[in-house]
Formats: structure tokens, sequence, C-alpha cells
């Protein structure tokens, strides 16, 4: 056929050029659309469609890959009538599309694929239809568990999975006995999906073979089913170990994937596997961080108070992904020593500083109180934020009345931190005293004035905060910014509009910020 006078020549289209068209450069994308007459994007699927159709075979498998990549809903039905192109690689390259597409009028015309003779075009369409979730699809799918062919007979398994692998049990649990491994994997995690009981001994199985990416899928199942069963293996796991047959446990040098440590690590916890204390505590040496903090976690959860001391060493790991959680299982435990601790970790200024006065006032340890109130004498002015607002939480009430005293100090630093805790720890009654406080001598003492007056103020003080706006230092004219950001008030939109031309970059940020919030940009 010709092509149309108006329509690019689709004899152009190259299998180097038309994978451009999908590039996420869209400079390339239109320099290539006008190097194939394409005119505007409308017209790039009805050329790719026109390709499908009358390219030849290596210009109609990159068109029907890139249809995929496009996304756009009108490719469906050309990409629907490639899956019968004598061409084997357009068929799977065209399934391969369709499932990307996750398109249901794509249903009917997979399903009729799964009869193809190309292995290659059976596995990608049963892909697709994993993809598409098309339950309808089952009893087709559930056919090909017994095809001659590998690759099919194990997608079949991972698809039913997706579909519902309830419709397909009784199939599935025939395929347990399958003599392909990789076949047998993938039945038993398809039902694991659903949490089939029958599944629970090939899942762990699974887990103590060799094959990585499968292993962590069946150990996160194991672990949503609380497979009770599992623990042994997940142990082995968690120590690099791999458990042979009728054997015990063997040392892995290379070790599991850390993916699937941290699920073991995890997992323990969950099934309240005091038997894995130990090899809980060896778990907080793991090189991968994530490991680490669930093996923290988990301890805390298994009540396991023979754990302080390692914990104490992990409350200082150089990841708070793990110190966090070393702090959280130290106060649960509720031993003396762990509670010390945490409350001795108050002294540091760094992030474990912060843990420390988080969990100490989401965990209610009121113990700590005396030792909060002392960092508002020394420690700077985030460690100083940390404390009152830990303080706040714990319903601390005699030490607003302190800090109000302090801002009459003559040392400017203790009046900074007395204007910190009250952004925390003061009401009505402060106002005043932050109020005057943006006069102070000390920049930083007007800077933490202001950050209060956003949480405390009220409209009446919003004149005081605009002028703060032309402080000769930047922090105090940003924190202004955000405190008007906080109140909201109209009134602030012209001084707010003027800052937005500021030499510091912050404040113009948060000058943009207030005014968007305000409706004025």
């Amino acid at each position: 056929m010709e092509p149309m006078a108006d329509e690019p020549d689709v004899s152009q289209a190259t299998p180097d050029l038309i994978p451009i068209l999908s590039d996420p450069n869209p400079s390339m994308r239109r320099y290539t659309a006008r190097l194939l007459g394409i005119r505007d994007e409308g017209e790039v699927i009805p050329f790719l469609a026109r390709t499908l159709q009358q390219g030849a075979g290596a210009a109609r498998r990159a068109a029907a890959q890139v249809l995929g990549e496009l996304k756009d809903e009108d490719a469906v039905p050309p990409l629907v009538d490639a899956l019968s192109d004598p061409d084997e690689e357009t068929r799977a390259s065209a399934a391969r599309s369709l499932g990307r597409l996750k398109d249901s009028r794509a249903t009917s015309g997979l399903v009729l694929a799964l009869d193809d003779p190309a292995a290659g075009v059976r596995v990608n369409a049963l892909r697709a239809l994993g993809e598409l979730e098309a339950g309808e699809a089952a009893p087709p799918v559930a056919d090909l568990l017994t095809d001659a062919g590998e690759d099919v007979a194990a997608t079949a398994a991972w698809a039913l999975g997706r579909l519902d692998a309830s419709r397909a049990r009784p199939r599935l649990l025939e395929v347990l006995e399958h003599p392909s491994e990789r076949v047998r994997a993938e039945a038993a995690l398809s039902l694991g999906r659903w949490h089939v009981p029958e599944s629970v001994r090939p899942l762990v199985e699974i887990l103590a073979g060799s094959r990585e990416p499968t292993r962590e899928r069946a150990g996160r199942l194991l672990q949503e089913m609380g497979a009770v069963e599992a623990v042994p293996t997940f142990i082995d796991a968690l120590l690099h170990r791999r458990r042979w047959s009728g054997g015990t446990g063997v040392h892995d040098p290379s070790g599991p994937d850390p993916g699937l440590r941290e699920t073991a690590a995890q997992a323990l916890g969950e099934m309240g596997a005091v038997e894995a204390i130990p090899a809980l505590v060896e778990a907080l040496n793991d090189p991968d961080r994530n490991v680490r903090g669930h093996a923290a976690r988990s301890l805390g959860q298994l009540g396991a108070v023979e754990a302080v001391p390692a914990l104490v060493r992990a409350l200082h790991d150089r990841s708070n992904r793990v110190s966090r959680p070393a702090a959280e299982s130290l106060v649960r435990l509720g031993e003396a020593r762990g509670i010390r601790a945490v409350t001795g970790a108050l002294v540091y200024m760094d992030d474990i500083q912060r843990i420390a006065t988080r969990t100490l006032a989401e965990c209610g340890v009121v113990q700590a109180m005396p030792h909060l109130r002392v960092m508002l004498d020394y420690a700077d002015l985030p460690g100083v934020g940390y404390a009152a607002r830990a303080l706040r939480q714990m319903g601390d009430s005699q030490t607003a009345p302190e800090m109000m005293e302090q801002m009459s100090s003559p040392n400017a630093g203790d009046r900074a931190r007395a204007a910190r805790a009250l952004e925390e720890l003061g009401g009505p009654e402060a106002v005043p005293l932050l109020a005057a406080a943006l006069e102070d001598e000390a920049a930083p003492v007007r800077e933490a004035a202001a950050s209060a007056l956003g949480r405390l103020a009220s409209a009446e003080d919003v004149p005081l905060l605009i002028g703060a706006l032309k402080d000769g230092h930047a922090p105090v004219r940003e924190a202004a910014a955000l405190a008007l950001d906080l109140l909201g008030d109209a009134r602030a939109v012209e001084p707010l509009t003027a800052a937005l031309h500021d030499d510091s970059p912050e404040v113009r940020r948060w000058a943009g910020i207030a005014l968007e919030r305000l409706g004025a940009r």
C-alpha cells in the first residue's frame, strides 16, 4: 500500500531510529520525529502502528517495543493485532509491551497467544497476563503448567500467583512434584502468595537453597505467614549459613543476599523466636546496617535482657538506622543499665542525642526528665530543641517559668537557649519576652525568638515579625519569614514580596513558600 500524501512514509523507519521515539530526552524525540516526517507528537502512535503493519521485520519488532514504552492506550489495538504477526520476535515483543500497558482489552488476545507455537511468545503472554492480573485467564494459564518448556511452565506457575492461585490450587499443588526445581519453586511461591498452608515446606526448602532472588521471595512469604517451621532456616540465613538436607548449618563465607538477612532478622522477632537471640546478637555486627537495625529491634521484641550489653554498643552505631532501634529496645527492655546508656547519650552533640531524647520522650521515661532539663543549660540550639520537645511530650510544667527567667540572663548563649526552649514549652505568657528579644544585641537570640514566635505569637505580633524581615542577620530574616508563613496573616504579603529579592537564598525560599500559602504568588 502506498502511503497517503499527508502521512509519513513508514519505509523510512529503521530499527535504529524507532527506539529514539521513546528516548527520555525530548529534543532527541523531536529531532528523530522530524527525520521520519512526523509533524507532532500526536502522530507518533499512528506512525508506529502503521510500521507494525507495513514495516520490515526488524522495524516491526522495534515498533512493538516502543509502543509499550510510550504507555499510550491507543497502542493496545495495534499490539493485539501484532500477536498474529508472521515474525516470532515481533509477536513476543508485542506480548511484552501489552504487559507493560496493563490494559484489560488485551486479555483475550493474550489468551489466544498462549497457544502460540513459539515458547518465547507463550512466556511473554503469560507474563503479560500476570501483570494484568486477569483472573479469567487462570484456567488456560494453568494448562501450561505441563508445558514441555521449563521457561513456559515456570512462568505459568508465576502468573497464577498474580491471577489467583486459589482458583488453580489443585494444579499448583501437583506441580510441587515437578522434576524442575525452578518450576517447583515458582509454584510454591505462588501458593505462598495466597498463604496456602501446603506451601510452607517447599518455601522452607527454597529458603535453604542457593538461588538468592528466589530465597528472598520465599523468606518474605514465610515471614508474612508467620511460619515458625522456618525459624531454623532463618537463623542459618542470618548467620551466613546454608542448611543442607539432613545436616546442620554450614557456614557460607559469601553469605546470602543482605535483603534475605534483613528479612530473617525482622521475621525472627515477629515470630517470637527466642531461640534466635544469640544469632540476633551476632547480627548486630552484620556489615549491612538494615540487618543490624532489624536485629536490634527484634531483640527488644523478644525481651532479650541478655542482649543489653550488645545493644548498648549498638546505640553508638555509625548509622541511625541501628542506633534508633537499639535505643528503643534498651528502653523497652527496661533494664537499668540500658536506660542509663540511653540517658547518658544525651551528652553527645550528634544524631545519638536526638535519637535518645526522642526515644525517651516517646517511651515516657520520666526518670530522664532531670537529665533533659540539664540539657537545656549546655546543649547547642538543636539539642535544646530536642530536649524541650521531649519535656513537653512528657507533660513537663515546671521548666517554662525557669526559661522565662533565663531570658534576662547576661549570657547571650543562655538567652538563646531559653528562647529555643520556650518555642516548645512556652505559652502566651512567654510572647512579650520573646517579642522584646527581637531587639536583642545577639543575633542567635533574635533568631531563636523569631522562630519561637512563629508557634506562639498571635495576629498582634505580626508587625514585629515583619520588622524582623529587615534584620541585618540573614538567619533572623529566615526565621521571621518562616514564622510569618506559620501565622498566615495577609498583612505580611507586601513585606514578604520584597523579601523575594533578599540576598539570602534561604530567605527568598521561605518568603516564596509563605506567599504561595497566602495565595499571593
